[in-house]
């Protein structure tokens, strides 16, 4: 079998408190600094607790190669495998987030704040289509969905508004447009397109007068990423 460590790999150190036992055997109740560490595949989106030996393995396996594991502990080995940390060929997950072009802090992010116990995916990492069953099931347990539209109890004006056609190259931009946590090292932004984004997004467009003659400057509303 060949591994290499999960894509993406992030490490870190969470300090805390823990019993001493050497203490408590002795009759006194005392707890002593613990210092434990934790790994993540963004791909899994679970931290693992590990062990400085476990760390050492993870270490010495290359993640952009594929290492024989023959040599390597093997009882570490198989446990960091079944917790995602290491992968062998064929791992889905793995090649999917490689293949993806995600910026690896993005992953990380998204992934680390993504619903928990909820998995509409089969073992090999495909969609499962939801049957009636599954709706029916559903819907008893949440109830139906709330109204797409609700009525204005009282409303002082009704305007029908027109059925207007967005027509132009803004518009058939807007609708092409995709969102992308990956970015292209290759391909710097030049400076001149900086200073505009940063000017459009963040930069100042006119000044107001508040209550007590406070100067406020005016921005445009942040687009979302």
């Amino acid at each position: 079998m060949r591994v290499r460590r999960a894509a993406g790999l992030v490490f870190f150190c969470h300090d805390g408190r823990t019993l001493d036992i050497a203490q408590f055997l002795s009759g006194t109740i005392a707890a002593v600094p613990e210092t434990r560490l934790y790994a993540m595949s963004p791909a899994r989106g679970e931290e693992q607790r590990v062990s400085r030996e476990e760390l050492e393995l993870l270490v010495s396996v290359p993640g952009d190669d594929w290492t024989e594991a023959d040599g390597l502990a093997p009882d570490r080995l198989a446990a960091l495998v079944e917790r995602g940390l290491l992968v062998s060929e064929g791992d889905r997950l793995d090649e999917r987030l490689r293949s993806s072009g995600w910026n690896r802090q993005a992953a990380v992010y998204h992934f680390l704040t993504r619903w928990r116990g909820v998995d509409i995916r089969n073992c090999e990492g495909e969609v499962i289509p939801a049957d009636e069953e599954d709706v029916r099931a559903f819907l008893e347990l949440r109830g139906p969905a709330p109204p797409a539209f609700r009525t204005a109890e009282a409303p002082s004006c009704v305007v029908e508004l027109p059925e207007v056609r967005p027509e132009g190259d803004l518009y058939s931009v807007l609708a092409r447009r995709r969102t992308t946590r990956g970015f292209d090292d290759s391909r710097p932004l030049p400076l001149e397109e900086l200073a505009l984004v940063l000017d459009q997004v963040f930069g100042c467009h006119g000044h107001a007068t508040a209550a007590g003659g406070e100067l406020q400057m005016l921005k445009k509303t942040s687009p979302s990423a």
